[in-house]
């Protein structure tokens, strides 16, 4: 419909969210993928940054998915930049989020739990929300290496909580 009324900036959001919904509700990497990435690419090109990093976000989530931490660090990493610049707190905490579970990936337990900590901390400071169906995902690929610290996974919970935003990124 936003193709047709000639709505460029309401198609790029359409597409992302499609793709997203490929990802998350049908497990479509592949088709979510494509879709996310056609949204980045019109929302880059109308000049939409705010947007396409929700969007980038998702790309990272499928390359992680697939395996390729290398992928999800680069897109993160440089969407996290522009976050920062932008101070949008919300894409911060989903990006510390998301850098939580890359963390995770790679049996850095310690890491993954101080950047959880820190998520949460912007999460609770800032009065911002994880999607549900993110904060699933990520807690199914952290869970494994709170489960290896045991008790010891609050530690660096706390450390992470008490990060400054700054400090955080």
């Amino acid at each position: 419909l936003s193709r047709e009324l000639g709505d460029r900036s309401g198609e790029g959001f359409a597409l992302g969210y499609l793709g997203y919904i490929e990802y998350y509700a049908f497990g479509d990497l592949v088709r979510g993928a494509e879709l996310l990435q056609q949204s980045v690419d019109l929302l880059v090109e109308l000049g939409d940054r705010l947007t396409s990093l929700r969007m980038i976000l998702g790309l990272g989530l499928i390359a992680l998915e697939k395996g390729d931490v290398t992928e999800a660090r680069q897109r993160w990493r440089a969407a996290l930049a522009l976050s920062s610049e932008l101070r949008d707190t919300w894409t911060i905490g989903l990006y510390l989020e998301g850098f939580s579970a890359l963390a995770a990936h790679e049996s850095q337990a310690e890491r993954a739990m101080t950047l959880a900590g820190a998520a949460e901390m912007v999460r609770s400071r800032y009065a911002v929300a994880c999607p549900p169906p993110l904060r699933a995902k990520i807690e199914q690929w952290v869970a494994p290496v709170r489960d290896e610290l045991g008790t010891r996974s609050e530690e660096f919970l706390a450390r992470g909580r008490s990060m400054s935003l700054d400090a955080a990124i």
